[in-house]
């Protein structure tokens, strides 16, 4: 991930989010770290969240 964004010329935060041992399937008030990460974004101290593959991220993805 760092070598990823070094190369495409992105910024990353100095916060990685975790959820681990927490289902993906779970919603995202249920996983700290995913709420944590969105509201970054939401309020704007992020401009976005980056995982390694999207099941990381969550079993389902879908925009509000």
């Amino acid at each position: 991930m760092r070598r990823w964004c070094r190369e495409a010329g992105h910024r990353l935060g100095h916060t990685i989010y975790r959820d681990e041992g927490r289902s993906g399937t779970l919603e995202s008030a249920d996983r700290p770290g995913l709420a944590a990460a969105l509201t970054d974004v939401e309020d704007g101290t992020a401009d976005g969240i980056i995982a390694p593959t999207l099941d990381r991220f969550a079993r389902t993805a879908t925009a509000k």
